[in-house]
């Protein structure tokens, strides 16, 4: 019967250590994704600052 519940308690442990894991991946792609859509914000200001530069020297 030991034996079983041992085998059941290491069975919880490495479920529990498995959303561990994967709520760390998530926290770690959440945190990817706000760096990117922070650099296109800035890439993409900066391509409307070029079409404003560009058309304000075409007149």
């Amino acid at each position: 019967m030991k034996s079983f519940l041992n085998f059941y308690e290491e069975l919880i442990q490495n479920q529990v250590d498995t959303v561990i894991r994967e709520e760390d991946t998530i926290t770690r792609l959440e945190i990817i994704d706000e760096n990117i859509t922070y650099e296109i914000g800035k890439l993409n200001q900066k391509i409307e600052n070029e079409k404003v530069k560009a058309l304000s020297t075409s007149y």
